[in-house]
């Protein structure tokens, strides 16, 4: 396993564990996470695969701050995590729209939260709908968008602010195969103009494959990494022929084969 080498990692999970107690259901604790170990480099793409349960989530929001481990640390820039952590974006897997604004001003919300003042947040409204090529649907209200317009106004809000580490649980679970091809050529377009550090959690092992470069496979609960698989392929990445790269196929049955053993007693 290559471990990155950056004196200070844009992330790094430290023995982690969270485990949650059954309070009222009667289920006793269950563990989300029983141990973690992993550094990810700044300006890395890493995606995490296993099976439903496994507390892929549950190590995005503890980097987002939005829950604590158990046991072990989660530091960002160096810095252990406390409290909500304000420099990350965060795309789930549903767009979360607010319906009654419109795309622009869905992607202007972020920027109002942080009293940025007018102009810039104007320049970059437009700079961003641009990018993710909604220009001439700013007026559009998500309703009238389609579900691969709506995921990229939710794209162009989560990266408006610039946030340091961009956190993706399952944005492109729901879109049609072609319409997610479309989306992943868009994110790694995105990705290599920003170089933002990118943890994504999917169950698509093509997905992985095409978008990181590094794949993190977890076992079934109680939840540890089973492996930390290299995706050696080159950049830039074309999309609609990742199968056609050298390599392609052997990477696509060593994942395989790692899913497949977690998920014969999911």
């Amino acid at each position: 396993m290559r471990e990155p080498r950056h004196a200070v990692p844009a992330v790094d999970f430290q023995g982690v564990g969270r485990t949650y107690g059954g309070g009222r259901t009667g289920l006793g604790e269950v563990v989300a996470v029983d141990h973690a170990d992993l550094k990810i480099a700044p300006g890395e793409f890493v995606c995490v695969l296993g099976p439903s349960g496994c507390g892929k989530s549950t190590l995005l929001n503890m980097v987002a701050g939005l829950d604590a481990p158990s046991k072990g640390r989660v530091l960002f820039e160096g810095a252990e995590v406390k409290g909500v952590n304000t420099k990350v974006g965060y795309m789930p897997q549903e767009s979360k729209l607010f319906p009654w604004l419109t795309a622009e001003k869905n992607i202007e919300f972020p920027l109002r939260a942080r009293n940025v003042p007018g102009t810039e947040r104007k320049q970059l409204v437009s700079a961003y709908l641009a990018k993710v090529g909604l220009k001439g649907f700013e007026n559009a209200y998500p309703h009238q968008l389609s579900g691969g317009m709506q995921k990229r106004t939710s794209l162009a809000r989560t990266l408006v602010y610039r946030p340091s580490l961009l956190l993706m649980d399952e944005p492109f679970s729901a879109l049609d195969s072609q319409t997610k091809m479309v989306m992943h050529e868009e994110l790694l377009q995105l990705w290599e103009q920003e170089k933002c550090t990118t943890l994504f959690i999917t169950h698509d092992l093509v997905e992985a494959i095409t978008l990181a470069d590094r794949v993190v496979v977890m076992t079934r609960r109680p939840s540890r990494i089973a492996e930390i698989v290299d995706i050696p392929l080159s950049r830039p990445r074309d999309v609609y022929a990742i199968y056609e790269q050298a390599g392609f196929d052997e990477i696509y049955d060593h994942l395989l084969r790692l899913v497949k053993k977690e998920m014969r007693y999911e």
